[in-house]
């Protein structure tokens, strides 16, 4: 797709509008137009967005969920050598692209439960919808991360659903 947008071509781009989603293809875009055409340079920014996971990860794990800073280490190091997340860094996927947002859906879908807010709400919107765009799959996703939130953090149940069922429809 990113090199269909780079030619400005929509052959290329009309058998992919169905099939995949567009927001890996759109973010190695600008460095194929600063940089050039080049495989490795499309590993590399999917290198760079799987790196930046591990820091968020531990941003999230030390900042909302209080772990202290061993632990989230030992968290961090099993994510950052986890065989997968190493095997799929060097591939053109969206799946490192898709971790990512994840955990930002992750943090963001916490400060909207601890801070009801415009900002937070529009900020877990975007959140949400990037992830969409990254793998349309994980749309439903956030069900799950609802779930396992009020396992972790022992949320109020009915407060937690009256603010997702406006989430989910807004």
């Amino acid at each position: 797709i990113s090199r269909a947008f780079l030619n400005y071509t929509t052959t290329q781009f009309d058998s992919f509008i169905l099939t995949r989603s567009p927001l890996s293809s759109v973010i190695i875009l600008p460095f194929y137009k600063i940089f050039g055409y080049s495989i490795d340079l499309a590993r590399s920014v999917n290198i760079i967005i799987s790196t930046a996971t591990t820091p968020l990860l531990f941003i999230l794990l030390s900042n909302v969920f209080k772990y202290n800073n061993k632990e989230c280490l030992r968290i961090s190091l099993l994510y950052a050598l986890y065989p997968p997340s190493i095997f799929y860094s060097s591939l053109i996927l969206s799946e490192n692209l898709a971790a990512f947002l994840s955990i930002i859906v992750c943090y963001r879908l916490l400060k909207v439960i601890k801070n009801w807010s415009f900002y937070n709400l529009l900020f877990l919107g975007i959140s949400l919808g990037l992830l969409t765009l990254t793998r349309s799959s994980n749309y439903y996703l956030i069900i799950f991360i609802i779930i396992g939130l009020y396992t972790l953090e022992k949320i109020k149940i009915k407060f937690l659903f009256k603010k997702s069922i406006i989430i989910f429809f807004a």
